[in-house]
């Protein structure tokens, strides 16, 4: 029986174990290595330590795609039996203007944390700094980041956060995508899951970064390097089990 090894307990790792069995039920021997003491990898929902209160301190939430089309993790997270809280939240200020279009909102990565789950009268407000900003202030101590998105906010909801102001958590997550982003032209799916097709062709990546960098992403990459995965196929380039999950 072929055995295969998958190295990173995050969403992708436990998707594409999830998907393997589920398409060769029986066909191969799965071993995951993770190296903290959890799975999850950036699924992780923590508390202050200042007030009763949770917080997502990795992945923000998913995207339902079903209203537009077949949502393969919509789909999973009904047939686990999930629960899902819709996260909205009224109106979104930013320097002193009132943000209502779709262009506006796209420069805008506040989440409102105490829209989606009770947080007994305390708010919370989270940040995703992405792209080169994070790398920008990737070596600035937590209080200085605090600092810093705090006075983003418009004059007057920065005094009144300011006062207001419990705790603060920062969780930093550059470098933990080892993988250079996609361009133009779009590669086929294939190649970009399937590094060295020729020296390993059993060797498969899997990653958000190589669709959209959401869950949804990293669904979609499971899915295609499990497609591309059979036990017929063990051995033969270009496409043919380790999975390195990053």
């Amino acid at each position: 029986m072929p055995r295969v090894a998958i190295v990173g307990g995050g969403p992708g790792g436990l998707l594409t174990a999830h998907l393997l069995e589920r398409k060769y039920p029986g066909a191969c021997r799965i071993t995951l290595f993770e190296a903290s003491h959890r799975l999850g990898g950036k699924i992780r929902t923590c508390r202050f330590a200042s007030a009763p209160v949770p917080y997502e301190a990795g992945v923000a939430g998913c995207y339902d795609y079903s209203i537009a089309g077949r949502d393969p993790l919509s789909d999973l997270i009904q047939e686990l039996g999930l629960e899902t809280t819709p996260n909205d939240g009224g109106t979104v200020a930013l320097d002193g203007r009132a943000l209502r279009e779709p262009a506006d909102i796209c420069r805008c990565c506040v989440y409102d944390e105490s829209s989606r789950q009770e947080c007994g009268g305390y708010g919370v407000l989270g940040w995703l700094l992405a792209g080169s900003a994070a790398w920008r202030m990737a070596n600035l101590d937590d209080r200085s980041l605090a600092d810093l998105v705090l006075h983003a906010l418009p004059d007057r909801l920065y005094e009144e956060g300011a006062q207001c102001l419990l705790e603060t958590k920062v969780h930093r997550w550059s470098g933990a995508v080892s993988a250079q982003p996609g361009g133009l032209p779009v590669e086929d799916p294939r190649l970009a899951h399937v590094p060295e097709p020729e020296e390993h062709p059993d060797l498969f990546v899997v990653g958000d970064y190589l669709f959209d960098s959401t869950l949804n992403g990293v669904f979609h990459s499971a899915d295609v390097a499990t497609g591309l995965w059979c036990p017929r196929t063990i051995g033969r380039a270009p496409f043919a089990g380790a999975v390195k999950v990053t």
